[in-house]
């Protein structure tokens, strides 16, 4: 993403998310969250294959529901959720991730970046949702 600061083509963008929804369409079937998807944790080989990596922060959700840390992914890439302290989470918490990294090929900048805390972080979101819903 670096070499490409106005964003990737949209023939890559498509075939990298492609790729990066079948990943987590088969962790998530196994009943495990990565928990902190961003650019860096995907790895792209130079034939355009990407792999999803650094499981560190990854946990397997079981039935029942156990709490989980909301101190998770990385600011930038957080639900609005977590970033007010849920510890009940889902999938949804990595489909966000992956919604941003969408954006973030797509204009070649991240969606949300804020600042270092989470309210500052929040308030980030809430301003490019409202200029979202002004068009």
């Amino acid at each position: 993403m670096m070499q490409h600061p106005g964003g990737l083509h949209s023939h890559n963008v498509r075939i990298f998310m492609f790729q990066l929804l079948r990943a987590l369409t088969y962790i998530h079937s196994r009943r495990i969250l990565h928990r902190d998807l961003k650019p860096q944790n995907l790895l792209i080989s130079y034939l355009g294959e990407l792999k999803l990596a650094d499981f560190g922060l990854a946990r397997s959700k079981s039935i029942p529901t156990q709490n989980l840390s909301s101190e998770v992914v990385t600011l930038w890439y957080r639900p609005p959720d977590v970033l007010l302290g849920s510890i009940d989470y889902s999938t949804a918490l990595d489909m966000w991730g992956a919604g941003c990294i969408f954006i973030e090929m797509l204009q070649g900048s991240p969606a949300f970046a804020g600042g270092p805390d989470e309210l500052e972080q929040l308030q980030n979101i809430w301003t490019v949702s409202l200029l979202l819903t002004e068009f």
